[in-house]
């Protein structure tokens, strides 16, 4: 498997589980519940720290999520071509 392969899929999870975070606060707010909400912002913030702490670079072990992930702007998010600390290209298998 190849690491920028690895990367999308880990970044499609997250991406996902962040909506799915949303929907419970946005569901929270209509059905005004406080336990709802705190569970909604627990799990959303709980996903964008365990993306950032597990998405590590395979081959100098860095972590690279601060610069593929933008969670304001997380339609933006992409799997850049080289490693930002060691240069080293994501297309070789790992």
């Amino acid at each position: 498997m190849k690491a920028r392969e690895m990367f999308r899929h880990q970044i499609r999870w997250a991406v996902i589980a962040h909506a799915i975070g949303m929907g419970v606060l946005l569901l929270a707010l209509w059905l005004r519940s406080l336990s709802l909400a705190m569970a909604g912002a627990v799990f959303v913030l709980s996903v964008g720290l365990g993306a950032k702490a597990t998405m590590r670079c395979p081959f100098c072990q860095r972590p690279v999520a601060g610069e593929m992930i933008r969670w304001p702007l997380l339609w933006q998010s992409r799997v850049p071509a080289r490693c930002p600390f060691c240069a080293t290209d994501y297309e070789q298998d790992m």
